[in-house]
């Protein structure tokens, strides 16, 4: 996990500066068009990562939040024929490749839980008003994280490790460019969140 953070710092640092989620003037319309924008990238990753065979001890099916982007798009009032069509994302065949993009999946679920407060207090926002996304796993988060990293140390041998970054770099370009292009007034105030 040490040499995963090193390695994407960079990149993380980029697609976190680019998130307006935690500016103090985001507006509903503004967050209408992230969560847009992240599902295009998300429901293609996971939709690639159901194909592959995770881990058991992963609980892959409990750690999808496709739905909750798209709940979160429902209930503030956005139709599916609306949504944004899916990015261009990376190609995930191995399993350390799939564990370099959960690595970026689990790590936005980890700051999602600064964020989710912030919703709450700006939006007015609660994970059934359009922040489920965002809420992740609630109190359960930390220990999930942690319970990332330990199947990923048991799961992916040390030769394989480039692989994994590889994968992780890739998946926070993807989110990058899904991201860019945001409106200078969606994209002020934002303090960096970064992975435990």
């Amino acid at each position: 996990m040490k040499l995963l953070q090193r390695e994407t710092l960079d990149l993380h640092r980029e697609v976190e500066a680019l998130m307006p989620v935690m500016s103090e003037t985001l507006t509903r319309r503004g967050y209408l068009e992230v969560l847009r924008r992240l599902q295009a990238v998300v429901a293609p990753l996971e939709a690639q990562l159901d194909a592959l065979p995770l881990p058991d001890e992963l609980a892959w099916p409990e750690r999808r939040k496709a739905h909750l982007l798209a709940l979160d798009l429902a209930v503030m009032g956005e139709g599916p024929s609306n949504q944004q069509a899916p990015l261009s994302v990376p190609e995930l065949t191995t399993l350390a490749q799939a564990f370099g993009a959960l690595y970026v999946l689990e790590g936005a679920t980890l700051g999602g839980q600064l964020i989710s407060r912030h919703l709450r207090r700006t939006l007015g926002l609660s994970p059934e008003q359009g922040s489920a996304y965002f809420s992740g796993y609630g109190p359960q988060t930390g220990p999930r994280w942690r319970s990332f990293g330990e199947v990923l140390e048991a799961s992916v041998p040390a030769e394989d490790a480039a692989e994994v970054v590889a994968g992780a770099r890739q998946t926070f370009g993807a989110f990058r460019r899904a991201l860019q292009g945001l409106s200078e007034a969606e994209a002020v105030q934002v303090p960096e969140v970064a992975h435990a």
